[in-house]
């Protein structure tokens, strides 16, 4: 059976950013579809951060002090965090794709429309695939088995293997200068990355039975056989207030 929508989608149902949440909780695509975003403070900040590294990748440029970017002055600490991200980035070789649209949806299994994002950049040397995500926050995120770059990554190699390029390695690559200024990829096989997605492809079609079956199933049966009550899952899942696990 396939979920059909009658318009297009402007945000992927099976956001790479919360695939640890989906895989966790099957039932949380479905609760939170029709939950509008409401961004924090912080996020807004972030949002800045990765618009003006964007810029600043694609016009050859740094970030400059005092500048004025979307309204609001670039401190010091913008500076220092973007410039890490761009000399990451810079100190790659290979072509350059900023802000890459990625469909990873046929990896998973599922409808074009329902699985796709942006990379914040991306390297193609040769056979070699670099995915790289700049993430502005405090709270560490590791590369090593990252769902997020996985899925784009799988979704980047399907597209380039589909037109006859092949892809040999892969390094999912997370600059997170708040954290620290030493990034540490993590490099997969293309092989590896195929055994990478072949769990994710598994929690993505549990996810997609349990939004075939929201209509169709009682809500008790429905609960318990898609929701799962967790602290690291349901801590940001914009439904918990809601949710009929809690």
């Amino acid at each position: 059976m396939t979920v059909r929508y009658n318009v297009a989608m402007e945000h992927s149902l099976f956001s790479a950013s919360a695939a640890e949440r989906w895989l966790a909780c099957p039932g949380t695509i479905h609760l939170c579809k029709d939950i509008p975003d409401r961004k924090s403070a912080a996020a807004e900040e972030g949002s800045r951060l990765h618009t003006l590294a964007e810029h600043c990748l694609r016009n050859d440029d740094d970030p400059k002090l005092g500048v004025l970017f979307q309204g609001s002055a670039v401190t010091a600490e913008h500076v220092d965090w973007v410039q890490t991200y761009l000399d990451h980035v810079r100190s790659l070789v290979g072509h350059l794709l900023i802000e890459q649209k990625i469909n990873y949806a046929t990896p998973l299994g599922l409808d074009h429309q329902l699985a796709f994002g942006t990379c914040d950049a991306v390297r193609l040397d040769g056979t070699h695939l670099h995915v790289i995500d700049a993430k502005f926050g405090r709270g560490p995120v590791s590369a090593m088995r990252n769902k997020q770059l996985t899925l784009y990554a799988a979704g980047f190699a399907h597209a380039l293997e589909s037109v006859g390029r092949e892809i040999s390695h892969v390094d999912l690559h997370i600059v997170q200068p708040r954290v620290t200024t030493q990034v540490q990829p993590y490099a997969l096989t293309r092989s590896q990355l195929h055994s990478a997605m072949m769990p994710i492809r598994r929690g993505a079609q549990l996810a997609h039975d349990a939004l075939i079956h929201a209509g169709s199933m009682d809500a008790q049966t429905w609960s318990s056989r898609f929701l799962r009550r967790g602290e690291r899952q349901c801590r940001w899942c914009p439904a918990r207030g809601g949710c009929p696990a809690w």
